[in-house]
C-alpha cells in the first residue's frame, strides 16, 4: 500500500454513453456504488467521477459529488486507504474543476478528520489530498497549520507527503512561505535530519520568491548549504533551487550567473558540471539581458579549455598504451561514443547558442575579432560533427544579429565557413538532423546580403547530394532544401530532374510520367 503514494493510478475511460440519464440520475448511480460494502465496487464508482465532471461541469453537481468523495475519504473500513488513493487520483485528474467547489469548509472538515487517525499511511494520503487542493485552499490557516505540524512526523511516508504539500503551498501562499522559511532553515541545519529529507526540503526553497526579503534570506541559506555540504546531490539540487529562485527575483540573476559560472570553472565532477551548464542555459533563456561581457568571456574561455582537454585525451590514451595501462573499461573500448570533455564542450556551446538567439544582446560587443566569433569560426571545423553543428548554429546566430544591427564588421568567412560546414553536416546524415535543419537560416542570411547574390551556390550542392543518397536523406535535409528553394526563386531548377528521379525510385506508386512543367 505504501507504494501507491509513489505512483499514480490511471483510470480507464469508463464514462457515460449518449443514452445515459440526466446528471442527477448519473450521480445517484455513482452514489450507490460509493455506498457499496465491496471495495472494488467503490473504486469503480470513484473512477467514473472524472468522466462525470467532464460531461456535466456544473458547479452544483461538482460540489455535491466532491462532498460525497470527501465522505468516502473519511470512512474507516477495510481497504479504506486504497479508496483514499483513488480519491486523490480523482482530485489530481479533475484539478481544473476544483474551483467550482462551493462548500469548501465542509469539504475540508471531512478530509482533515483523517489527520487524527493512528494510521500514518492514512495521514500521508490526507496530506497528499490537501496538497492537490492548494489552488483552492492555499490561504486556509487550518490547512497550513496541519502541513506545518506534519513536518515533525517520524514516519517516512508521512514526512515525504508533508514536504510535498509544503512545496505546493509555498508556491501559492506568501504567508505560508514566509512562515516556513525559519522552520526549514532549522531542519536543514539539524544534524539529525537525513540527507534525503534535506534534498526534498531544498526544493521547497525555490518557491519562496513572493517578496525580496524572503528571497534574500533563502538565497543566503542555500549558499551556506553549498559550503557545508559539497556533495554532488546537494550541490545539484541547491543550484537548481537558486536558479529557479533567481528567475522569479530578477535582481538575483547576475549573482546567480556568476555563481554558476564559478562552479562550472572550478568543478571537476562531471555530474555537477553538467547540471551547472543546464542551469546556465536556463538563465541564458530566461534573462539574456542580465549577462555581462565578462560572463560571456568566462564561458568562452571555459569552452576552449574543455575542448583542449578533449584534444589531450588521445595523447593520454596513447601514453597509457605504451606504458601497458588500460584507461578504458572492457565495454568502453572502441565504442565511438563522445567523451566527457566532448559532451561538456557541446553543453557549453549550447549555452552560447541560447544566449545569442535572444532578440537583444545589449552587453555583447560583437566584432569580427571578438573571442566569441573566433570560437564559433574555429569550432565549425571541429572533427566532432556534433560540436561542429552546434558551432554552426552559434555562427548563424552571430551572423544574423550582426546583419540586423548592421555592424560594420561582419564575421569573416561566413559564406565559405557556412558552405564547408554545410558539406560537413550534410554528409553525416541522420546523426546531425538538427545541424542540417539550421542551414536554411544561414542560407537565408546570405541571400539577404546584397553583396553576396550567388551565396546560395555554396549551399545547394552538398544538400542536393545528401538528398540523392538514400543513406543521408532525412527530414532535416528535405526541410533545408525547401527553405533554400523558397528563399531564392529558381535556385533548385537545375537540380529538379535529379530530385524527381530520386523521388521516383523511393516512391513505388509514383507515376513514371512525372515531369517538370
Amino acid at each position: 500500500m505504501a507504494a501507491t503514494l509513489m505512483r499514480s493510478i490511471s483510470f480507464p475511460d469508463a464514462g457515460f454513453g449518449e443514452n445515459d440519464q440526466d446528471p442527477n440520475s448519473a450521480l445517484q448511480e455513482l452514489d450507490r456504488g460509493l455506498k457499496s460494502s465491496n471495495v472494488g465496487e467503490q473504486c469503480e464508482a470513484i473512477s467514473r467521477f472524472p468522466c462525470l465532471f467532464e460531461k456535466y461541469p456544473f458547479p452544483i453537481l461538482i460540489n455535491s459529488a466532491m462532498l460525497k468523495l470527501a465522505e468516502v475519504f473519511r470512512q474507516e473500513t477495510a481497504g479504506s486507504n486504497f479508496v483514499r488513493v483513488c480519491v486523490c487520483e480523482v482530485l489530481e485528474t479533475s484539478s481544473r474543476h476544483l474551483d467550482k467547489l462551493i462548500n469548501v469548509d465542509e469539504f475540508l472538515r471531512r478530509i482533515t478528520t483523517v489527520m487524527h487517525s493512528n494510521d500514518p499511511l492514512a495521514r500521508a494520503l490526507t496530506l497528499q489530498a490537501l496538497g492537490l487542493l492548494c489552488g483552492v485552499v492555499g490561504e486556509a490557516k487550518q490547512v497550513q497549520h496541519l502541513v506545518r505540524d506534519a513536518l515533525d512526523a517520524s514516519h517516512s511516508l508521512e514526512l515525504q507527503a508533508a514536504i510535498a504539500a509544503a512545496e505546493k503551498y509555498a508556491a501559492v501562499s506568501k504567508t505560508f512561505a514566509v512562515s516556513m522559511c525559519e522552520r526549514l532553515t532549522q531542519m536543514l541545519s539539524a544534524l539529525s535530519t537525513p540527507v534525503e529529507v534535506k534534498l526534498q526540503l531544498i526544493k521547497v526553497f525555490q518557491h519562496m520568491h513572493h517578496d525580496a526579503e524572503t528571497a534574500a534570506t533563502v538565497r543566503g541559506v542555500c549558499l551556506q548549504l553549498l559550503e557545508r555540504y559539497p556533495t554532488q546531490r546537494v550541490v545539484i539540487t541547491t543550484l537548481h533551487a537558486l536558479t529557479q529562485l533567481a528567475a522569479h527575483c530578477l535582481v538575483h540573476i547576475p549573482l546567480q550567473v556568476d555563481l554558476v559560472l564559478l562552479w562550472v570553472s572550478k568543478e571537476s565532477r562531471a555530474g555537477v558540471r553538467s547540471a551547472a551548464l543546464r542551469e546556465l542555459r536556463y538563465l541564458a533563456s530566461a534573462a539574456p539581458h542580465a549577462w555581462s561581457s565578462g560572463n560571456v568571456a568566462s564561458l568562452v574561455a571555459f569552452t576552449r579549455a574543455a575542448r583542449t582537454d578533449a584534444a589531450k585525451e588521445p595523447d593520454a590514451a596513447l601514453a597509457a598504451g605504451v606504458a601497458g595501462l588500460n584507461l578504458r573499461g572492457p565495454d568502453e573500448a572502441g565504442d565511438g561514443r563522445d567523451s566527457e570533455h566532448d559532451l561538456t564542450t557541446a553543453a557549453a556551446l549550447n549555452v552560447l547558442v541560447t544566449l545569442t538567439s535572444a532578440p537583444a544582446l545589449p552587453h555583447l560587443n560583437l566584432s569580427a575579432d571578438c573571442e566569441l566569433v573566433k570560437l564559433s569560426r574555429e569550432f565549425v571545423y571541429d572533427a566532432n560533427v556534433t560540436i561542429a553543428s552546434i558551432a554552426l548554429q552559434l555562427f548563424t546566430n552571430i551572423a544574423l544579429y550582426m546583419n540586423e544591427e548592421r555592424c560594420d564588421a561582419k564575421p569573416g568567412g561566413s559564406r565559405a565557413g557556412g558552405a564547408d560546414a554545410a558539406h560537413s553536416v550534410a554528409v553525416c546524415g541522420d546523426a546531425l538532423d538538427a545541424g542540417v535543419a539550421l542551414l536554411h537560416t544561414l542560407a537565408h542570411q546570405t541571400h539577404a546580403a546584397p553583396t553576396s547574390p550567388t551565396a546560395h551556390l555554396c549551399f545547394k550542392v552538398p544538400l542536393v547530394s545528401a538528398f540523392c543518397e538514400a543513406e543521408l536523406c532525412s527530414l532535416a535535409v528535405c526541410e533545408a532544401l525547401a527553405s533554400l528553394g523558397g528563399s531564392k526563386r529558381g535556385v533548385l531548377t537545375p537540380h529538379i530532374p535529379a530530385l524527381l528521379s530520386y523521388l521516383q525510385t523511393c516512391t513505388p506508386a509514383s507515376p513514371a510520367s512525372t515531369r517538370l512543367t
